[in-house]
């Protein structure tokens, strides 16, 4: 053995496993096995973006798209970006647009995108995705620091 191993066993062991953020005995908002989420670095990020959509594209996008017909690369990643945002459950909800996607009626898809809870939630990352689905080709976007602009510079998010 390592001593990475060994130090991750007695980690887990003294930690143990959270999967819902909580306040450590310090108070310090925690999740998984004692990892502060207060503050993540762009690195960790990236990682848990990497996993999420290895999971999400080894397993959510083959379970939802069984009996779909082949998708261009555009197409699925307008499903793994709301398989992302909105979990495969989420995105089940979405039978209607489903069906288009089967029928290969690509407009009547992204319509049934417009129509949704999601759209009101979301509307930009909406529009654009629904734009991809129904052209099949990608968009170029601008990429903004999304918890910057949420912020005034003297607020600070209320974890």
């Amino acid at each position: 053995m390592t001593i990475k191993t060994d130090v991750k066993r007695d980690i887990r062991l003294d930690e143990g496993w959270n999967p819902k953020p909580y306040k450590c005995t310090e108070g310090v908002w925690t999740i998984g096995y004692g990892t502060n989420i207060t503050r993540i670095t762009k690195e960790e990020g990236a990682a848990l973006l990497d996993l999420r959509l290895d999971k999400i594209i080894n397993h959510d996008l083959l379970s939802f798209t069984k009996e779909l017909p082949n998708l261009n690369d555009a197409r699925k990643a307008v499903l793994i970006n709301m398989l992302y945002q909105l979990g495969l459950q989420g995105v089940k909800r979405f039978k209607r647009m489903r069906q288009a996607i089967i029928d290969k009626d690509f407009k009547r898809a992204s319509l049934e995108m417009l129509d949704s809870r999601w759209h009101r939630q979301t509307p930009n990352r909406c529009r654009r995705l629904a734009k991809i689905m129904e052209t099949g080709k990608p968009l170029k976007i601008k990429i903004i620091n999304h918890f910057t602009n949420h912020f005034r510079p003297d607020e600070k998010p209320d974890l």
